[in-house]
C-alpha cells in the first residue's frame, strides 16, 4: 500500500500459517494451514519437499523415546477445476479455466499418509511412509482411506489412487555430522513381471542423499554438506487409471495445486510437485560451506548443478509400447 504499489497489490490469500493444535504428553492433533516437510534434505525431499507456500491438512500424532507415528491428509483442488478433463470429457478438454469466485469447486483431491520414525542405538533414525493421492470428481470420499495402520496399495482403486512408499535413514556417527539418505517408489515391478514391451508400466524411483555438519571454531560456527538427487522421469507421474493419458486428461498424479486470488479478480491455480521441488526426469548435486558468528555475522559459499531431461510435471504418462 506504499505507493508506488497499490492496494490491489496485496496479497489476498493470506494467512499463509493458519491452525488449531491440541495435544497431551505422548500425543498431539493440528488441524489447518502450515508448511509441512517430511526429510532431512537440503535440496528438497522426495515426498513432501517444504517448498510450497502451504498446505492444508489434518495431521495426528504420537510419540515415545524411540518412536514416532504421524497420520496425515491432506486437500488440494481437483483439476477439473482448472482446465483438465476427465474420461467422462473429450480428450481435448473441455473444462474452462477458473473464473473468479463464480466458477463452482467440485472434486475431492486429498494427499494422506501415515508416516513411522524409528530411532535405532541413539545413532540412527529410520522412516517409513506409505502414502496416496486420492482423487474422486463426483466429491465421494471413502473413510476407510483414513486407516491409519491400512496399506493403500492394498486398496486396488487404481482408477481413484496412486500410492508411494519412501524410505529414509540418517545416521550420527559422530556428534554434529549427519549421513542420510532418501528413497521413493511410485512403480515398479515386482519378481517374475516384465519391465520392457508392451503393457508394461514405466518404473519410477528416487534417490536423494548426502552428509552434512557442523564444526565449532573461535567464536562461531564453521558448517557445510554435500548433498545429491536423482529422480526417474516417471517419478509422480501417472494416468488417470485407463494406462494411458490423452492431451487434456488429468493424471492422478504428485502435482498439485494452490488456488490463489488475483487482483484482477479471477482464481489462478499455481501447480508444483508435493515431493521434490526439482520434479522429475532430473540429476541434481549441491555442495555448501559457510562460517556463522551469532548475533554478528555469516558468510556462505554454494554451488548447485542440476541436469534435466525432456520429462516434467507436463508429460503424459503411457504404458511401454
Amino acid at each position: 500500500i506504499i505507493p508506488p504499489n497499490q492496494l490491489t497489490d496485496l496479497n489476498f490469500n493470506i494467512p499463509y500459517r493458519a491452525f488449531v493444535s491440541a495435544g497431551g504428553e505422548y500425543w498431539n492433533l493440528q488441524f489447518g494451514r502450515d508448511r509441512v516437510a517430511w526429510g532431512s534434505g537440503e535440496t528438497g525431499n522426495l515426498l513432501v519437499g517444504g517448498h510450497m507456500q502451504y498446505n492444508d491438512f489434518l495431521k495426528f500424532t504420537t510419540y515415545h523415546d524411540t518412536y514416532k507415528f504421524t497420520s496425515i491428509a491432506m486437500a488440494f483442488p481437483h483439476p477439473i477445476n482448472y482446465g483438465y478433463s476427465g474420461q467422462t470429457e473429450p480428450a481435448s478438454g473441455s473444462i474452462a479455466l477458473p473464473d473468479g469466485q463464480q466458477q463452482i469447486i467440485d472434486g475431492i483431491r486429498m494427499f494422506i499418509a501415515h508416516r513411522m520414525e524409528f530411532r535405532i542405538l541413539d545413532i540412527a533414525n529410520l522412516n517409513v511412509t506409505e502414502s496416496m493421492m486420492y482423487m474422486s470428481e463426483e466429491n465421494t470420499f471413502d473413510l476407510r482411506m483414513l486407516n491409519p495402520l491400512m496399506l493403500y496399495h492394498n486398496m486396488y482403486i487404481r482408477s481413484n489412487s496412486n500410492s508411494m512408499l519412501a524410505l529414509e535413514l540418517e545416521i550420527n556417527p559422530w556428534e554434529n555430522l549427519s549421513i542420510y539418505g532418501q528413497m521413493a517408489v511410485d512403480e515398479f515391478a515386482l519378481p517374475g513381471e516384465p519391465t520392457a514391451g508392451p503393457g508394461t508400466n514405466p518404473e519410477a524411483y528416487g534417490f536423494l542423499g548426502g552428509i552434512k555438519g557442523m564444526l565449532p571454531l573461535g567464536s562461531g560456527v564453521l558448517y557445510g554438506g554435500f548433498e545429491a538427487a536423482l529422480t526417474d522421469p516417471y517419478l509422480y507421474l501417472r494416468d488417470f487409471g485407463d494406462y494411458n493419458q490423452d492431451a487434456g486428461e488429468y493424471g492422478i498424479n504428485y502435482v498439485v495445486g494452490i488456488r490463489e486470488f488475483t487482483p484482477s479478480g479471477n482464481i489462478s491455480i499455481m501447480e508444483d510437485f508435493l515431493g521434490y521441488e526439482y520434479g522429475n526426469d532430473t540429476v541434481v548435486m549441491n555442495l555448501n560451506a559457510g562460517y556463522k558468528v551469532f548475533n554478528s555475522f555469516e558468510v556462505e559459499g554454494n554451488l548447485f548443478y542440476m541436469q534435466h531431461g525432456t520429462h516434467d510435471m507436463y508429460t503424459l504418462w503411457d504404458q511401454g509400447s
